[in-house]
């Protein structure tokens, strides 16, 4: 019996910025992650153009990676130059759902928080509702 919980979904309500085009969504969710001090509350990107998700190397520490012991590369985005992150993962919670991921840490301790598709996409259909302005994760 698959418990009801897994069922249920999961709301956040969608940002909006302005912009050169005028007012445009910008997905960015609160989410939990897990850390040497307990849960911490984080907004991230729902960046479904990412192939993983990605935070600041500042945020190794805070979960307890040794940025020494990971193993380390280039990845390429759409700037092309290239950005050397480092090996990991997260625990998050979704609502409920509590689910480790695999994270780079970023080099650059401007990279914004992005939560890609690799770890997510296959427990979670994700809706971006513009009618009710939402951004819906469906379980799986």
């Amino acid at each position: 019996m698959i418990p009801a919980e897994r069922f249920v979904s999961i709301e956040f309500s969608c940002r909006y910025k302005e912009s050169l085009y005028g007012r445009i969504p910008d997905p960015y969710i609160t989410i939990s992650v897990s850390t040497g001090y307990g849960w911490r509350n984080l907004d991230f990107l729902v960046d479904s153009g990412a192939d993983v998700s990605m935070v600041p190397k500042s945020i190794a520490e805070l979960v307890g990676l040794d940025l020494k012991k990971a193993r380390k590369h280039r990845t390429y985005g759409v700037e092309g130059k290239g950005l050397l992150v480092y090996e990991g993962s997260l625990a998050i919670k979704i609502g409920t759902h509590q689910i480790k991921i695999p994270c780079l840490f970023s080099s650059q301790e401007k990279t914004p928080l992005l939560l890609g598709r690799t770890g997510l996409f296959n427990r979670f259909t994700i809706v971006f509702e513009n009618r009710t302005k939402n951004i819906i994760f469906r379980p799986i």
